[in-house]
């Protein structure tokens, strides 16, 4: 980028000195035509060019700000196709091939940006990036597993070892909680903001079976009873934590209904410091593909009756925000300022699941929408009848979404601005091809990609 010199400097003094003698011969010569023009415009000329000597700094500074590439917006996406670990570059559109065995699923990045872990068949495996080693972590099957929010360690559950925590620095795995033959563990959930850990218990006492929610701190190995009972009405089944630890949503299960998806149960918040629990009246479907929670801690979730609330803990009244009768939607996500939800929802008037026809295993054909929370207007953002629109993401700026698309053949990842234009294919394959399962489409495509934002909260 050029910026303004002494050069220019000079320039500024010849332009004053001919604008001078310009006047002067004009004045001397009774010039009729344009008289009084031309010193007019030279005085425009070299105050205009003045004003931009004095604003070099702040030109400097501006330009640098809308030019400088270096800086990553986007992020990085790891994916699978063909059974091998990629990363797509949204900054710089590089693809990066990290596997070349075909038996990996279940990516998922570092908060760094530096490390992923991943599922290598059944076992966990991680890799730093700026070497590419890949090397395993856990020779056992592995159930679930997490970063914690340092990158430093990563958590992870085997029937045949627990709840296990991995240092990397050192290559060092301890046990924070052991298998044992008095109880059972799962159902874990993990925040990375508050390092929060709750999962559910299921042990024998007194002859009752009794279930409870249980939050651990990883640092003493100490955990505490959030809720528990006895009562086979009342099982509580983990939903989500709000980012920072400060809350849990769990379903109160009857054991006595069998059809989730069409009966629903009550939605409940706890206080992960309290330990004090509400439920809401309405019922809704116990899957966390079905609520999410805003970074201020408000809920959104969906009913059974496919209406879209949210909710606030602190003060438990449930807000109405739309109803979506029919529409079968699924994955609400806040968008970061807190003012917009995106989730995935068929087209008005489509029908419900029964009158939509599938053939085979096609997909439900759903498009991604965003609702503006304060007015309740609701924006259909995609519309192509070649494709089923699924898993919305937001950028940490609430300028871009991210999400899936599937079509008879095949899945895929696309990137859009916030208002719906600029779609572009980004990922071209997401293989081995998801599979659909039960009455709502569901797909767990967390086994297939993960985002990495910078500074994600």
């Amino acid at each position: 980028m050029r910026s303004w010199q002494d050069g220019d400097k000079g320039l500024l003094t010849i332009l004053a000195a001919w604008m001078i003698t310009v006047d002067q011969n004009n004045y001397n010569n009774g010039i009729l035509l344009q008289r009084g023009k031309v010193p007019e415009i030279c005085l425009f000329i070299l105050v205009s060019l003045a004003l931009l000597v004095a604003c070099q700094p702040v030109l400097d500074f501006q330009i640098a700000l809308e030019t400088d590439e270096s800086e990553p917006v986007l992020g990085k996406v790891v994916y699978i196709t063909g059974g091998d670990v990629w990363i797509y570059d949204l900054d710089t559109t590089q693809t990066v091939r990290l596997t070349q065995d075909g038996y990996n699923s279940h990516p998922q990045w570092a908060s760094d940006g530096n490390r992923i872990a991943f599922r290598k068949k059944d076992q966990l495996w991680a890799m730093e990036l700026t070497a590419k080693q890949a090397f395993p972590v856990s020779e056992l099957p592995v159930e679930w597993f997490s970063w914690s929010s340092s990158s430093s360690r990563l958590i992870y559950f085997t029937r045949g070892e627990g709840l296990r925590i991995w240092d990397v620095t050192n290559n060092i795995a301890r046990t924070a909680i052991p298998i044992s033959p008095d109880y059972s563990i799962e159902n874990f959930v993990w925040d990375n903001r508050g390092e929060t850990l709750v999962f559910n218990k299921g042990s024998i006492v007194d002859g009752l079976y009794v279930v409870s929610l249980e939050k651990i701190d990883l640092e003493q190995n100490d955990t505490a009873t959030l809720y528990k009972t006895s009562n086979m009405r009342e099982i509580p089944l983990i939903g989500e934590v709000s980012p920072g630890g400060q809350w849990l949503a769990f379903w109160r299960w009857d054991t006595d209904i069998i059809f989730f998806e069409k009966e629903g149960l009550p939605l409940c918040m706890i206080s992960v410091s309290s330990g004090q629990a509400h439920c809401t009246a309405s019922k809704a479907i116990p899957s966390r593909e079905f609520l999410d929670w805003s970074l201020e801690g408000q809920l959104a979730y969906f009913t059974i009756e496919q209406k879209l609330f949210v909710i606030d803990p602190k003060r438990p009244s449930e807000q109405f925000q739309v109803d979506l009768a029919h529409q079968s939607p699924i994955y609400p996500a806040w968008a970061p300022d807190g003012e917009r939800i995106a989730y995935s929802a068929t087209a008005i008037g489509a029908g419900n699941l029964s009158n939509v026809q599938k053939q085979g295993n096609a997909c439900i054909p759903r498009r991604i929408w965003v609702i503006e929370v304060g007015s309740k207007r609701l924006n259909q953002l995609t519309n192509d009848n070649r494709f089923c629109d699924e898993l919305p993401f937001w950028s940490v700026d609430g300028k871009h979404i991210l999400f899936a698309r599937q079509d008879k053949e095949n899945a895929s990842l696309w990137l859009m601005r916030s208002n719906g234009e600029g779609i572009t294919q980004i990922v071209s394959e997401l293989t081995p091809k998801p599979e659909p399962l039960g009455e709502y489409g569901y797909i767990d495509w967390q086994a297939w990609w993960d985002w990495w934002r910078p500074d994600a909260p």
